[in-house]
Formats: C-alpha cells, sequence, structure tokens
C-alpha cells in the first residue's frame, strides 16, 4: 500500500483514483524514495502508515516546487548526520522509542495534518460559532499563518519554465495560500511576477496542469494572462 496528497490536502491510499494525479516526471535528481530515519524508528517500520504519509508530503508536496527542493536539501544535509545514530539508539531502546514518538513524531505529524487540512479560513464565519470555538480557531489560524508562512515560496513566475511554474503555484495555492489567493495572483501581476510566458503548443498542457487541480477561471486567467481560461494568453 502506497500513499499520497490529494489536492485537498489529504493523505490518501495511492491506489485511489484521486492518487494517480502526482506527476513527478519534470522533477530533476529528486531525493525522494527513502523514509524518514526518526519516524521509521519511532513507528517501528518504513511501511507504517505514518511514514507513508510522511513521505507522501514530502515528495506530493514539497519536492513538486523549486524552493522546496532547495530547502530540503539543505534541511537534509543538517538533518542526516544526526537522525541516523538517534535512529540506532531509537531501535534499540524500546522505552526511547516510544519517548521520542509520543513527544516529538506524533505531535508534529498530528500539525502537520491540521495544517494540510486546514480551510480556506475565508469562507468560515466564525461570528456563527460558539465563542469558545470561534476563538480556539481564530487562534489556530494565526499561529498556522505565522508558521507556514516561513515556508520559502517563489514569488517571480515571470521567467520561469511554465509547465514547472503551473505546478509550482497549484503547490503554492493549494497548500501555502489557502486564503486569499485571487489578492495573491493580483499582487504577482502588480509586480510583473505574473503572467506566465509560454509557447502557444504547451497552453493546453498548462491549462490541463491547472484545472486538474480545480483551479478557478479566475485563477486560470490571472495566472495565463488573458480573460478567459486558456485564451488570450501570454505567449513568448
Amino acid at each position: 500500500m502506497g500513499y499520497c496528497v490529494d489536492e485537498h490536502g489529504n493523505v490518501i491510499d495511492a491506489g485511489e483514483s484521486e492518487c494517480q494525479s502526482v506527476d513527478r516526471q519534470w522533477v530533476p535528481g529528486e531525493r525522494p524514495g527513502g523514509g524518514c530515519f526518526i519516524a521509521t524508528a519511532a513507528f517501528g517500520s518504513e511501511l507504517a502508515p505514518q511514514v507513508q504519509e510522511l513521505r507522501a508530503l514530502r515528495d506530493g508536496v514539497i519536492y513538486r516546487t523549486q524552493t522546496g527542493r532547495d530547502w530540503f536539501d539543505e534541511y537534509w544535509s543538517y538533518y542526516l548526520p544526526i537522525s541516523s545514530p538517534l535512529a540506532e539508539q531509537m531501535n534499540a531502546d524500546q522505552r526511547l522509542m516510544e519517548l521520542m514518538r509520543f513527544s516529538i513524531v506524533e505531535p508534529w505529524l498530528y500539525y502537520l495534518r491540521l495544517a494540510l487540512r486546514r480551510p480556506d479560513w475565508d469562507a468560515v464565519d466564525l461570528e456563527t460559532l460558539e465563542p469558545s470555538l470561534a476563538e480556539f480557531l481564530r487562534s489556530l489560524r494565526e499561529d498556522m499563518d505565522a508558521w507556514i508562512g516561513k515556508f520559502p515560496v517563489v514569488n517571480d513566475y515571470s521567467e520561469r519554465d511554465p509547465v514547472q511554474a503551473a505546478h509550482e503555484l497549484n503547490v503554492v495555492l493549494d497548500v501555502i495560500v489557502r486564503t486569499g489567493k485571487l489578492a495573491y495572483l493580483s499582487e504577482l501581476i502588480e509586480r510583473g511576477y505574473l503572467p506566465l510566458r509560454f509557447e502557444r503548443s504547451d497552453e493546453q498542457r498548462i491549462v490541463s496542469i491547472l484545472r486538474y487541480k480545480n483551479r478557478t477561471n479566475e485563477e486560470v486567467a490571472l495566472i495565463l494572462g488573458g480573460d478567459a481560461p486558456g485564451t488570450r494568453a501570454t505567449a513568448r
């Protein structure tokens, strides 16, 4: 059994039709394939669902953007020297394994799940909720926005490979900028970072990539620079 991340941020069985989307052909020199040493030690096997969930996040989200790959390569250079010996100690000490899983790995995993599944906050009417729940959600949003906002993203797509840029924009809009997408895209246009520049022969492929992730007509028009999706696009 394998897992991947669908367009809603849910990690699902790779056998499900929604998951057949993970198109990673354009990812150069990819590192994905192995599991996290500490998570594998914490859950006892690299085939554990939780380990595959983290792998799906890495391969299906982080490694689908250039900035994500750059960030992960830097992260890995620090993580590898300390994680391997720690994992060996966890494998040799059942109590250490349990403590690490309870205190670090599970909280980390659960928070990532919440972050990936958070709603478009603008679509949530907090005023209709019980006050304590509304306050909890406001606090959750503030904390998540502050944390996710630190993740590096490419903002200038004007000279990027348009196919790669379409994939990256899907990740950014689905995972990083889940609220205020139109405002984000409009700001990029004002700065001259959009629309994408591409050959006419690539137009339908780029539109298909955006449509697969349920980009709205307005979003596609802003990304491509036309009045309607797939028309009057900015060609090189």
